[in-house]
């Protein structure tokens, strides 16, 4: 079981980097070298947010959930602790580089790269969604579901292939 355990922990992680890659290597195909740099950037500045927020809590919070994997109730209100911490700290940080998009822009990097602001504020919204489903794969861990943890990860990435076709298919990339 634990070869098991950990063969699917490293199929997991595997299938997420490769997740957190694909939208840019799908863009590097379908757009131009301009639209491909905006949208590097706009994904840049919403990745250093949750750099900072989910480490800390995904490094401290996988340990305890672990220890209450047979506590069911204890589990579910860790679990909800931490969805709502995360998502109290995180959506309004991604709301406020939705709403002050241009001010963040103009002040990191000039007028000239204003053209990336249709792309912060959809990976805005992205990342407040991520805010949400990003402690799934704790508990997913912790409960020893770990195939499921690579089912998940799979729909990530066709999720990401869909999301790419649809925006290149209405030039959202195309500035």
């Amino acid at each position: 079981e634990p070869i098991y355990f950990g063969k699917n922990i490293l199929i997991s992680n595997l299938i997420d980097t490769l997740n957190s890659r694909l939208d840019v290597l799908l863009g590097g195909i379908l757009l131009n070298h301009v639209g491909i740099g905006l949208y590097s950037l706009a994904k840049d500045i919403n990745l250093r947010i949750s750099s900072i927020i989910n480490p800390i809590v995904t490094q401290t919070t996988l340990p305890v959930m672990a220890m209450l994997q047979n506590n069911p109730l204890a589990l579910q209100s860790l679990y909800y602790r931490t969805l709502q911490l995360t998502s109290s700290i995180s959506i309004p940080i991604y709301g406020i580089v939705f709403l002050h998009g241009h001010d963040i822009i103009t002040l990191l990097f000039g007028e000239n790269w204003l053209a990336m602001l249709p792309l912060l504020k959809i990976l805005s919204l992205w990342g407040m969604l991520n805010a949400i489903g990003n402690p799934i794969g704790n508990l997913l861990i912790a409960k020893g579901e770990t195939l499921l943890a690579v089912k998940w990860n799979i729909g990530l990435a066709f999720f990401t292939i869909i999301m790419v076709a649809i925006g290149a298919s209405f030039n959202v990339f195309q500035l």
